[in-house]
């Protein structure tokens, strides 16, 4: 036999059994995979985090609050775990061998051996894997910058579990570690690779949180034993904290998890898809483009797997009892509107928070503002489109205080709150502070004021004023027309005390006088809308909720003759 063809039918001899020890004959992969990494002494996150093709080490902090409690250093001998799509890949040598692993390009450096690249993943592969997974013979000498794939081998399910198991671990056995160990912690039959010593671990979001803790629990147990005799002390302890609190005090800290869990299954099919973290870091391109921040934390732009475009807002308060979160994805379900933002899915995997909402390309209302960090030209809107963009705020509004089966209260009205398509066409968004009731509730009982200092209503404050209810948010509408009036015409009105007075306070006394200054740059139809917006600014704004119009007389005033508009009677300050 030719000695070419010999090799050929070795190697691929060799690759079939590499590939029947891996789960030869797979159809199709799963979005997550988790894998867990023994860390070696003088490895840090960052390094870690780039062999997975992670390029900030902090994303790896969701599966790893409880191993990890400091992302800034590590500690030997510890696990970490990387969460990474688990595709159905087939061998170079033959299509028609598959296999399911995560694949990472790594870059040759000078000296790497198959052996040594493995050995940088401890035990997720080995040196004859990548051989054969790359179609290298064994002899084969990589030369410096040559990319090759890594491949971590991955489980997406396998018969006896059952469908509430959607997350499966690649634990590599470390020394003194075996299958047995690992199997008294499970009721269901664990997958085990002989070769590789890998078992793979069906769990859920909380099961893993408790897995890793029982792992901890029984390495100190062990130690502790050999070096102190402590056992008969510790062991006890743990029993007892079983008993009374029915898990160790460091897993008390993850209790917030099952709350938003039953919360999200109370919910039913009512709510968005729901995204895993893994992927919501690939449509973002791992974070690369930043949209905004804030207090609620950061968004970013993406693309859904359709190609739609999306802002995903990833929420920086992970330690709250997850009530903002939860109001957001309740209260968005809930609606249907041209001018309520889309809530397209979210994301809640251990500390990791995130909402994909439709992407709105001009932004927010903040950029029209006065105030803001706007150039001139984004601050040129027409009175016209002005106008427009209140009709469509004040519509939202309306449909959440009496349109929806469920009676929704924002609370947080504000120009950063408005955002805007490609149209112009303004959508309420951010519903972290929304507060839900049956339609026949007129007050609502909150904690602490909720808003955005100057456009928070004065009975949220204190109740001297009233009840606290849907005038709240006629309030803040009052408050961001006015501020569109200022912003659009810059208070550029010749007067001694303009600048010295509250701009709605000098509104109040000078409507003509602006007016009138208005008038001599724009035509007269646009100079009524002006002051028609003004006055019904004014009517929100009243310090006392039952003299505020309801948003249904809101949206009246706005399309009726201004003629028939007339001022308040008292100034809005005038309790």
């Amino acid at each position: 036999m030719p000695q070419p063809l010999l090799m050929r039918l070795l190697l691929l001899a060799a690759v079939a059994s590499a590939a029947t020890a891996a789960g030869d004959g797979c159809r199709t992969g799963c979005d997550l995979a988790l894998g867990s990494y023994y860390i070696a002494p003088n490895q840090n996150l960052s390094y870690i985090a780039s062999l997975f093709g992670i390029s900030d080490y902090r994303e790896l902090e969701s599966y790893n609050n409880l191993l990890v409690p400091n992302m800034d250093y590590t500690e030997a001998s510890t696990r970490l775990t990387v969460d990474f799509v688990c595709s159905c890949l087939a061998l170079p040598t033959s299509l028609f061998s598959t296999y399911l692993a995560g694949s990472f390009p790594y870059k040759v450096s000078p000296g790497d051996t198959f052996s040594s690249i493995a050995a940088n993943y401890q035990n997720l592969t080995t040196a004859a894997w990548l051989q054969a997974t790359n179609g290298y013979p064994s002899n084969h000498t990589l030369d410096s910058g040559t990319v090759i794939n890594v491949t971590v081998n991955c489980s997406c399910g396998y018969p006896g579990v059952p469908p509430e198991y959607k997350l499966f671990l690649t634990f590599p056995l470390s020394d003194g570690e075996n299958i047995d160990s690992l199997q008294e912690q499970y009721s269901l039959p664990l997958q085990f690779d002989n070769d590789y010593r890998i078992a793979y671990i069906p769990l859920t979001d909380l099961m893993l949180i408790h897995f890793y803790s029982f792992s901890v629990f029984l390495y100190a147990v062990a130690t502790a034993s050999i070096l102190f005799g402590l056992s008969t002390i510790l062991i006890p302890l743990f029993l007892w904290c079983k008993k009374y609190y029915g898990m160790p005090p460091w897993q008390r800290r993850s209790t917030n998890a099952p709350r938003i869990e039953s919360f999200l299954e109370k919910q039913g099919t009512s709510h968005p898809k729901r995204y895993s973290y893994s992927e919501v870091r690939r449509m973002t391109t791992s974070f690369a483009h930043k949209l905004g921040q804030g207090g609620y934390g950061t968004v970013y732009r993406g693309n859904l797997p359709d190609a739609r475009e999306i802002a995903v807002k990833m929420l920086k308060d992970t330690e709250g009892d997850g009530e903002e979160f939860m109001n957001e994805v309740a209260s968005i379900s809930r609606t249907s509107h041209v001018n309520i933002v889309t809530l397209l899915g979210f994301c809640l995997q251990g500390s990791k928070r995130a909402l994909l909402y439709e992407y709105m390309p001009n932004g927010s209302l903040e950029r029209y503002t006065f105030g803001s960090n706007s150039t001139e030209g984004e601050a040129t809107l027409s009175w016209d489109k002005l106008f427009d963009i209140v009709i469509g705020i004040a519509r939202g509004l309306e449909y959440l205080h009496t349109g929806c089966n469920t009676h929704i209260v924002h609370f947080d009205i504000k120009p950063q709150n408005i955002l805007l398509d490609q149209d112009f066409c303004p959508k309420i968004s951010d519903f972290g502070l929304a507060k839900l009731c049956r339609q026949k509730e007129s007050k609502i009982s909150i904690v602490g004021a909720r808003g955005t200092i100057g456009y928070i209503a004065p009975e949220v404050f204190s109740r001297n004023y009233g009840a606290v209810g849907s005038k709240a948010d006629v309030y803040s509408f009052g408050m961001v027309v006015l501020e569109m009036v200022g912003a659009r015409k810059r208070i550029n009105v010749s007067t001694d005390d303009s600048s010295s007075k509250y701009f709605p306070q000098w509104l109040y006394g000078n409507l003509d006088q602006f007016c009138g200054a208005t008038s001599l740059e724009i035509s007269s139809d646009s100079t009524e809308l002006v002051r028609k917006m003004i006055v019904v600014g004014l009517w929100c704004i009243q310090i006392t909720p039952t003299d505020r119009p309801s948003m249904s007389k809101v949206l009246e005033m706005l399309e009726s003759n201004t003629m028939d508009l007339q001022l308040p009677p008292k100034a809005f300050w005038v309790g």
